[in-house]
């Protein structure tokens, strides 16, 4: 609805709200940008101030429209730098974890908490489009990373290549992805990593006793494979497997006498 414009001082009034709509526009903007999209509460209330002024007949409103598009515009632009930023750098790096929950929350603010009341047109992306792709894409990649269907030396080298790549020393991202992720993937990874250690160390602990020794020998290799290409992502591999390959040494030499 127009403000009512009958008094000079609901003029007055309505003109003293809308230019502080105006100086916190900026402040809002960047609170929205540097919490990935999740904190929009005072952005969108200084959007819907500005919108109703532009809707506005009276004559001293008449500036607000062409600040209120100016606005909307910055806003797409900006938006659509970010998502393409984080396209190329999942190109690069599979940061999947990272990268979705963060399209997740601009798509909820879009779709559901009222954003897609200013921005109607103009992103050059779909956003929920582009999360089937990537969760598509995350699929494909873990896929790729799975052990007991392939070749295992080789899905360790995916392994130590994509864990190289996320690593924090080596992680090259621009400077608002930087301050947006939070090395989830990499630490997902990691923990994934950890739990195949133990595993294969309790198997082989186990075939010890069990006197599996094919068993025994397929853990040692996986486990030395792993030491060798993912040892700087994985805390205590070399003690662990020489503590096995120590067990090991110790059972057939007690076999033996």
């Amino acid at each position: 609805k127009n403000l009512s414009v009958n008094t000079t001082k609901q003029i007055d009034l309505a003109t003293v709200k809308y230019e502080q709509a105006i100086q916190s526009l900026s402040t809002c903007g960047a609170t929205f940008f540097k919490s990935s999209f999740k904190d929009s509460a005072s952005l969108l209330l200084v959007l819907g101030s500005l919108k109703r002024a532009s809707e506005n007949s009276a004559p001293q409103f008449s500036s607000y429209l062409d600040l209120y598009e100016k606005t909307i515009k910055v806003l797409i632009d900006e938006i659509n730098n970010r998502v393409c930023s984080i396209k190329d750098l999942l190109s690069q790096s599979h940061c999947f974890d990272d990268a979705i929950p963060i399209l997740e929350m601009l798509d909820r603010q879009l779709h559901n908490q009222g954003l897609d009341e200013h921005i109607k047109d103009g992103l050059n992306f779909d956003s929920r489009i582009q999360l089937d792709k990537w969760r598509e894409q995350q699929r494909t990649s873990e896929l790729e990373m799975e052990f007991g269907k392939k070749d295992e030396k080789l899905v360790i080298k995916n392994w130590a290549k994509e864990m190289d790549k996320l690593h924090p020393s080596n992680f090259v991202a621009t400077r608002f992805c930087s301050e947006w992720f939070a090395g989830t993937t990499y630490e997902k990874r990691r923990k994934k990593l950890k739990d195949l250690v133990t595993g294969r160390l309790d198997r082989g602990k186990t075939a010890l006793k069990t006197r599996n020794y094919p068993l025994v020998q397929e853990c040692i290799v996986l486990l030395d494979l792993l030491n060798k290409h993912l040892s700087s992502h994985i805390d205590s591999v070399t003690e662990r497997l020489n503590a096995l390959k120590e067990r090991a040494i110790n059972f057939f030499t007690s076999l033996c006498e």
